[in-house]
């Protein structure tokens, strides 16, 4: 639900989720929808049509998810066990909170399926100059904290842990062998899609 550019994450990927869904229309493909917290919240089976994907766009924007937490291997698992034949399969999240144990199922999954996670940002996710005193509030746990980003020491740690956290997440989908692409809110999506499909042209075997 984060944004600070006009957009949030959700829009964001909702955005997403109809270039993909009404690309496998023009395409007459099948595309499916998996919304997961730390648990299954809601699966529509792939089916192909216009119609179709407009169920899925609306199902994502108007989602009201019953739990508060996020299980990324709990979903795999259930994608790998009722996903029989291989498809592509984009994980959509801003992966904040992704837990260790996700990247030996993500591995599973990148063996089964043509697996891309497609990681939302914000330019705020990293605070880099003095936006003065910000009220942080995690929707999963509820708590809520006041920083103080005039400190330049507070916005070095800060900045330095989410470094971390993305190397984290780079070197898991690097060992899994699974293909990203970033995505920011208030920037178009059409460049960076675009540049990652043509790069899979120019890498695939001919």
């Amino acid at each position: 639900m984060f944004g600070s550019t006009g957009q949030n994450k959700r829009e964001l990927a909702v955005e997403f989720a109809a270039t993909i869904a009404f690309s496998a229309v023009a395409s007459n493909d099948q595309v499916g929808l998996i919304m997961f917290s730390d648990r299954i919240e809601k699966f529509i089976p792939p089916a192909k049509g216009r119609t179709h994907a407009l169920r899925i766009l609306r199902d994502i924007l108007y989602f009201k998810p019953q739990s508060k937490g996020t299980n990324f291997t709990a979903a795999l698992s259930f994608f790998n066990r009722i996903v029989k034949h291989r498809t592509i399969a984009f994980i959509v999240s801003d992966f904040a909170d992704f837990e260790a144990k996700f990247e030996k199922m993500l591995a599973v999954t990148s063996l089964r399926h043509d697996t891309i996670a497609i990681v939302l940002n914000d330019e705020l996710d990293v605070f880099k100059e003095d936006c003065g005193l910000v009220e942080l509030y995690d929707l999963e746990s509820g708590e809520a904290v006041l920083v103080d980003t005039s400190d330049k020491k507070f916005r070095e740690v800060f900045k330095k842990e989410e470094e971390i956290r993305s190397k984290k997440l780079r070197d898991c989908f690097r060992r899994g062998n699974v293909d990203s692409i970033e995505l920011s809110t208030g920037i178009s999506i059409q460049k960076p899609l675009l540049g990652f499909f043509r790069r899979r042209e120019r890498q695939a075997p001919r």
